[in-house]
């Protein structure tokens, strides 16, 4: 069977594109900006380009675009790039006719009352939208996995990335209250998960399908402050209360209208931590 991953050289589809190959699909690399001569070129707004009788039996949408601070500049930044990619998949597909996979975020439904949560979610949805009219359209399936917080191997800036490097370095950092809550969830368990999907997406029982994925290891930014510290044996890497936006402030994961609750991961984040902090991160 022959997958066609977008993004595949990001964060996620580096390892999905792994997963997906160790179960023996025949990957098709999409990527922005072709490096080898293997990757397909995903252009905005426009056609992909594959050679006769190359077309895919399942697309799978992770590809991503996300610049936090959100100037008018990188507002239209964002725009361009995650809608330019979904409309390229609508077009793509009206020839290909295949059931598609896209990765959401957990953001783009938080509660009425803090909606919108940003304009990156805005355009995350919009993007949703592009490719769900697609899948109308041929009258294939489309299926969206919200995932909430991730971390890998690969460092990203993310507040557990920003908390290992202070403790290698022995720097500090700021941060807002540490109330906020956050659901971590190993790459690779979202990869496996994909792959243990693919046989139901290209069988066409489903036409439309939402899972949330999370896993068992949800915390407090303090109390994942207070684990590490614990494990680590260091202190004081954080420095509390210097960065406020209340409105930005997640403190509950919320419940998710109509999707199916996904929990089989198998890499616990107190696992995972004492093997990094074990080699010296």
């Amino acid at each position: 069977m022959r997958i066609l991953v977008i993004g595949a050289s990001g964060f996620l589809g580096t390892e999905l594109c792994k997963v997906l190959r160790e179960r023996g699909y025949e990957i098709q690399s999409g990527v922005r900006r072709r490096k080898i001569e293997t990757e397909i070129e995903i252009p905005l707004n426009g056609t992909i380009n594959l050679q006769s009788g190359e077309k895919p039996s399942l697309i799978v949408d992770v590809s991503n675009k996300y610049i936090p601070f959100e100037t008018d500049e990188a507002i239209k930044s964002m725009s361009k790039t995650i809608l330019g990619v979904a409309k390229t998949i609508l077009r793509s597909n009206e020839s290909w006719n295949a059931p598609i996979l896209q990765t959401t975020s957990y953001l783009q439904y938080c509660p009425r009352e803090l909606q919108p949560w940003n304009k990156y979610s805005e355009i995350r949805n919009k993007s949703l939208e592009i490719l769900k009219q697609s899948a109308r359209q041929q009258g294939s399936g489309i299926a969206e996995l919200i995932v909430h917080d991730t971390y890998g191997e690969v460092p990203r800036n993310k507040f557990l990335d920003l908390c290992l490097d202070a403790i290698k370095t022995g720097n500090s950092f700021n941060a807002g209250c540490g109330k906020s809550v956050i659901n971590l969830t190993h790459i690779s368990d979202i990869c496996t998960f994909i792959a243990d999907q693919i046989s139901s997406l290209t069988s066409g029982v489903e036409k439309e399908i939402k899972w949330d994925f999370k896993s068992s290891d949800t915390y407090t930014l303090k109390s994942l402050v207070k684990l590490l510290e614990e494990m680590s044996g260091k202190s004081n890497f954080v420095n509390w209360g210097i960065l406020n936006n209340p409105r930005r402030e997640v403190l509950k994961v919320w419940k998710i209208p109509g999707a199916i609750e996904a929990f089989n991961t198998k890499i616990s984040l107190r696992d995972w931590l004492a093997r990094k902090l074990s080699t010296g991160l």
